[in-house]
């Protein structure tokens, strides 16, 4: 194998970071330099950006790299997905050549393993165009296939061909009594989006805590100056004013992308969520190009996976990738994360079911 340096990327490398990130197959605009370091400022505790590259002889180009935010709580170092999309290995175009692919498995097994060294906990998912995880196995981590679905790249009007029958009828009936438009992220609409998307998550009996709906909402905003985050919503034709549905769409426009990130609504009306995520999509290829895909992101409850499974979108497999560094600390930090989420889940059901 052609020997390579891999080490953590350094702040005064940004420029290298994010031409690779650009062009890599796995890349997206959440992992360029302003990005992981705009969202890593608003976790609680502030997170650390860890990048860690593949450099060719000489070091001037990534051959491979990858990089989450790191976060430290009794002296355990932890990363997860959110809030990036995909935050998994990336890899330059080259390496997904047939005659590479032992070279491939070890290069991944060499960038795990130097990422390992400053962690201690890892969950976090890869981007679906990463195949082969044979190297991240190697390197003992745990890799199962989770499933997002995917509206193709095609002409705005073939979109209302992909729901049922029974979706497009709804949807139909739905758009002839809302608007539909984009809206910036100002203070206001940032509030209505923040209580809407808080009822939402108690439909599926979760209630988010405080800092985890600031950092959102930062970074909704921050990303919105970015050029990364927009949001799409719907109104009643009656009161145009009070959108009653809204989803924050995010764009990595080198990679031709977009995803309906986080939904927000409060309505009776079932046609509406299809007619906004339609609506949406259209609006997206009409000022993007026919050529973007439009991905919705995983689906943890099975409702939500038949639901977009009626919508037509492809189910796509990608993976999650789990690693823990074994010790006492550990085991311990294992246990009160188990306690924790059985404590969050009594209390979201208590706050759901309580008397009103």
């Amino acid at each position: 194998m052609t020997p390579f340096v891999i080490r953590p990327v350094r702040t005064n490398e940004d420029a290298l970071w994010d031409a690779f990130v650009r062009r890599s197959p796995n890349g997206n605009a959440f992992l360029l330099s302003q990005t992981l370091y705009a969202l890593a400022a608003h976790e609680t505790p502030v997170a650390i950006v860890r990048r860690i590259g593949v450099f060719s002889v000489g070091e001037s180009s990534l051959e491979a790299g990858w990089a989450v935010l790191v976060r430290r709580r009794v002296g355990i170092r932890y990363c997860s997905s959110f809030p990036l999309f995909y935050a998994g290995p990336m890899l330059a175009p080259e390496w997904y050549e047939p005659r590479r692919s032992t070279q491939r498995m070890d290069l991944l097994c060499g960038l795990t393993k130097e990422m390992q060294r400053g962690l201690d906990s890892m969950d976090t998912e890869a981007a679906p165009s990463l195949p082969d995880v044979r190297g991240l196995i190697y390197a003992g981590c745990v890799v199962e296939q989770n499933y997002c679905h995917v509206w193709p790249a095609c002409e705005p009007e073939e979109v209302y061909r992909l729901p049922n029958r029974t979706k497009r009828q709804e949807a139909a009936a739905a758009a002839k009594l809302h608007l539909f438009a984009w809206y910036p992220a100002e203070a206001k609409l940032l509030q209505t989006f923040d209580r809407l998307h808080n009822e939402t998550l108690s439909k599926f009996k979760w209630v988010a805590a405080s800092p985890w709906r600031k950092a959102l909402l930062q970074n909704m905003e921050a990303l919105e100056a970015m050029g990364i985050c927009r949001i799409f919503g719907a109104a009643p034709v009656a009161d145009p004013g009070s959108p009653c549905a809204l989803v924050s769409v995010l764009f990595s426009h080198e990679h031709k992308t977009a995803w309906l990130w986080r939904l927000a609504y409060q309505t009776e009306d079932s046609g509406l969520i299809p007619a906004l995520y339609l609506r949406a999509a259209e609006a997206i290829k009409r000022e993007q190009g026919k050529d973007w895909s439009i991905n919705f992101g995983g689906s943890p409850a099975l409702s939500l996976a038949r639901f977009k499974d009626y919508l037509g979108a492809t189910p796509t497999p990608h993976w999650r990738i789990r690693w823990q560094r074994y010790s006492l600390r550990m085991f311990q930090w294992t246990f009160l994360k188990s306690l924790k989420e059985f404590l969050r889940r009594r209390l979201t059901l208590w706050h759901i079911l309580r008397p009103r």
